[in-house]
């Protein structure tokens, strides 16, 4: 039995990328939106409930659109942005991040990947703190400007403003 796998966003560069590896599987079968279907909400909802795992390739707002679109137990989805990297409900997709992480991420029908720049930082500190080379109660470290964050938030505002 196949898993059955759709990519909300497969025209973009992360979806594609998903599209290129899972297309080599035998034991996944992608499920396709057609190009004058991408933006209808039904359709989006019916693939999203007809699959077993769906990759959220979506800017924030629509993934949390698609996101609310499950009306099912079963779908997994796992959400490229950085909508759902902080909140509780959601793993968060590094198996590296604490002893029970890996085991986290196989029961759960909720997964935030991580951005880049936090993936580095826990990869490279946790071997640091675990040895005491570094104090555990570091509580965040600075690691790029946050107009970048300004510019991010304001992208999402127009985009929820076209609406």
């Amino acid at each position: 039995m196949s898993t059955k796998v759709f990519v909300d966003g497969q025209e973009g560069t992360t979806g594609l990328k998903i599209f290129e590896y899972l297309s080599q599987r035998a034991d996944v079968e992608i499920l396709r939106i057609e190009e004058a279907k991408r933006k209808d909400i039904e359709e989006r909802r019916r693939l999203i409930n007809a699959s077993d795992v769906t990759f959220l390739c979506l800017p924030d707002v629509a993934s949390r659109e698609s996101a609310s679109l499950v009306d099912n137990e079963h779908t997994v989805l796992i959400d490229a942005s950085t909508a759902f990297r902080t909140s509780a409900d959601w793993a968060y997709g590094l198996p590296e991040l604490a002893h029970s992480q890996r085991e986290r991420l196989r029961s759960a029908k909720r997964i935030a990947v991580p951005g880049c720049h936090a993936s580095a930082f826990v990869l490279a500190m946790r071997p640091l703190v675990e040895a005491g080379v570094v104090p555990a109660r570091v509580r965040r470290a600075r690691l790029f400007d946050h107009r970048l964050q300004r510019r991010r938030q304001e992208n999402d505002r127009r985009l929820r403003s076209r609406r």
